[in-house]
């Protein structure tokens, strides 16, 4: 197990940063530096039958406001990250969060995002064009670490003929930077 969790997570570390560092540098797209890192660990398929574990590393950008969005939509901040399971499927992505107190310490934090699946032993989920939409809640313990847990769904949204998707149950930890 202990070998696994160092070859996901450097497999995973490796892809995420193949993936961030453009995006990082393209300072017209995202308009800031990152302002918080999350990682976290959990559960594949809780609904189903509990196929794995998975690993999940995240850049959280400042909160912006969207021209392309209706001016009721609240700032929202982008977001890239990736999630390697054991049975060997990659999932990067790139998407939109929004943070919303609730009193002094709690947050829930809605999210949607994009992303390419390689399913190696894992899941088909029918196709390499995944969306995920998340659910969190947590708990700030100070003013720069919060602790939670997010509920995920990830699914294709019937762009292929097969669309079973797939759920995820992940305990994390955030930190702000700087």
């Amino acid at each position: 197990m202990r070998l696994w969790i160092a070859r996901a997570g450097s497999a995973a570390l490796s892809l995420f940063t193949f993936i961030s560092t453009p995006a990082l540098g393209a300072a017209p797209l995202l308009a800031a530096e990152p302002v918080e890192v999350a990682a976290g660990a959990g559960e594949v398929e809780v609904l189903e039958d509990g196929r794995g574990q998975a690993i999940d590393l995240q850049v959280r950008f400042p909160p912006r406001r969207f021209t392309f969005l209706p001016r009721f939509v609240p700032e929202v901040a982008p977001i890239l990250g990736t999630i390697a399971t054991t049975r060997g499927a990659i999932y990067a992505y790139a998407g939109l969060r929004l943070d919303l107190p609730l009193g002094r310490r709690f947050h829930f934090s809605p999210s949607f995002s994009g992303g390419l699946y390689h399913q190696g032993e894992g899941q088909d989920l029918g196709g390499p064009v995944e969306f995920r939409s998340v659910v969190e809640l947590s708990y700030a313990l100070n003013e720069r670490t919060r602790v939670g847990v997010s509920l995920d769904h990830l699914s294709n949204g019937g762009l292929f003929s097969s669309n079973p998707g797939s759920e995820s149950l992940i305990f994390l930890v955030s930190s702000r930077l700087g």
